[in-house]
């Protein structure tokens, strides 16, 4: 009997984390599909972008669709009288959360697998410079002068028979008033500094015919903004925190919901909150740079947070049952 519900509920988190990863897939796509359709942009130019959405898009299902599916089956459980039933037979909700915990973690532990084999690019500068790369390669085998854009950069890769291809676009931050042109073109993690070889770099003069040429060896453009992540997680170490974290709150949100006999109303919002306050969690530790060991914190968070919201949900009526009857009185 445990080991059947056990197994119900590691269906439901499935479901909930297979749409959940169906909505973030056909998100990524929408963000893929100007690359994939412009004609001057190789294929496999927007391999490692995709693959930084996918895996986005993974840890979204684990930390959101997980807990989303474990409480819908236990509403429905709840609204069917299941949930009264288990009980009659002496059961509790921190039992049948234990009994659900190896069927839930297989389920779990096989999704964080398959987040873990995606080849994350890591920080966002890491991911520019492989994009630039993958343009330059594909200058590698031109019979023929072309151009190759590179959207996420704002360059062009110019290709020509026999001879290095050059990157050639707006110096970032000038809003097209520098342009360079160089033969390689790498950004450090946090996409601060560009680092460029066989640099040069034309300053048209406003409104007249005079510009200033400057040719450098070696070059460095810095004080850029930045943006995204400065990951320090691998992708093995991110799949493991967000399988935990899926984990946790999927227990928690199923004891929790048993507990507080919520309709699926409420406990789409409790599972909901829980998981949304994980991705939120979990995206500022890794733009601050954090551990793997520091990202355990998100888990234990999320999960006082659904506590917490079950326990609103069991005493706030009870409270305003009590008051109601003294009124009454």
């Amino acid at each position: 009997m445990w080991s059947a519900v056990g197994v119900r509920v590691a269906a439901g988190a499935a479901g909930g984390g297979a749409l959940v990863l169906a909505a973030g897939l056909a998100a990524g796509a929408v963000r893929l599909l100007p690359w994939l359709l412009a004609p001057d942009v190789p294929l496999r130019l927007a391999w490692p972008f995709a693959a930084a959405l996918l895996a986005a898009a993974v840890d979204a299902a684990l930390l959101l669709g997980v807990p989303l599916g474990v409480a819908l089956w236990a509403a429905r459980a709840v609204e069917r009288g299941e949930a009264r039933a288990l009980f009659a037979l002496g059961a509790s909700p921190l039992r049948v959360a234990l009994e659900a915990t190896g069927p839930l973690a297989i389920a779990v532990g096989v999704a964080a697998a398959a987040g873990a084999a995606i080849p994350d690019p890591g920080p966002p500068g890491r991911l520019l410079t492989a994009v630039v790369e993958e343009g330059r390669r594909s200058c590698a085998a031109v019979d023929a002068p072309r151009s190759v854009a590179v959207p996420l950069a704002g360059l062009d890769w110019v290709c020509f028979p026999g001879r290095a291809p050059r990157a050639v676009g707006a110096v970032p931050g000038t809003s097209e008033r520098a342009w360079l042109s160089a033969t390689e073109v790498r950004a450090n993690d946090a996409l601060t500094e560009l680092g460029l070889r066989d640099l040069e770099l034309a300053l048209p003069g406003p409104g007249a015919p005079r510009s200033v040429a400057v040719s450098a060896r070696e070059a460095t453009v810095s004080g850029l903004p930045g943006w995204g992540r400065a990951v320090a997680r691998t992708a093995i170490g991110r799949a493991a925190d967000s399988s935990l974290t899926a984990l946790v709150l999927g227990l928690v949100v199923l004891g929790g919901v048993l507990w507080a006999g919520a309709g699926r109303a409420a406990s789409l919002a409790l599972a909901g909150g829980g998981g949304l306050l994980a991705l939120g969690l979990v995206t500022r530790l890794d733009r601050a740079g954090a551990s793997s060991i520091a990202i355990l914190i998100v888990p234990a968070v999320a999960g006082l947070a659904v506590v917490l919201g079950a326990a609103s949900l069991v005493h706030v009526p009870r409270r305003v049952a009590r008051v109601a009857r003294l009124r009454g009185r």
